[in-house]
């Protein structure tokens, strides 16, 4: 689907914005991420189907839609170096594993309609599971780390508390000169 393609291509350029340092990077592909995932989980039985197997294809759409929600956002959280992203690439390459497998098993009974609609989803389940294998084996270190100048200037800066006072208020913290 064009949609797709455009937030995938979207989530590319975010990437590569990050490599070379330029801002928005990080929003970019943050929107991207987020609408791939959340166009999986509310529209998988339109983006995944076929024109005319909509109705005979429904359930295993829905299923399919649900399980192709959390790759985006576990490469998301990867590349983003949050809190999750392993458990998360864990999760999804056994989800896109077993999705792989069983289309695989289903394609060699499958008519030729039912086969494109079996090889786009087996398209998709590889391509996520390929990504979330390299990006859980791959250490965090080596990716390309988010070029920010003010990151530095916010953590040399630090906080004393006033003489006298063990817990004062948020007011009184001022920052060290």
């Amino acid at each position: 689907m064009k949609l797709e393609k455009t937030l995938v291509c979207l989530f590319a350029i975010g990437f590569l914005m990050r490599i070379a340092g330029l801002p928005s990077a990080g929003l970019i592909m943050v929107v991207s991420a987020l609408a791939l995932s959340l166009l999986y989980l509310g529209f998988s039985w339109w983006l995944l189907q076929e024109k005319g197997l909509r109705r005979k294809r429904l359930a295993s759409s829905i299923i399919t839609g649900i399980l192709f929600f959390l790759p985006p956002l576990a490469i998301l959280f990867r590349l983003q170096d949050w809190p999750g992203a392993g458990i998360l690439l864990l999760v999804s390459l056994t989800y896109c594993s077993i999705l792989l497998i069983v289309m695989m098993l289903k394609h060699r009974t499958a008519d030729d309609e039912t086969g494109k609609y079996l090889n786009g989803i087996m398209i998709r389940a590889g391509i996520f599971a390929v990504l979330c294998g390299a990006l859980y084996v791959i250490p965090p270190d080596m990716l390309p780390e988010e070029h920010n100048q003010n990151r530095q200037e916010v953590e040399s800066v630090s906080f004393r508390l006033p003489s006298g006072s063990e817990n004062p208020p948020h007011r009184y913290l001022s920052p060290e000169r």
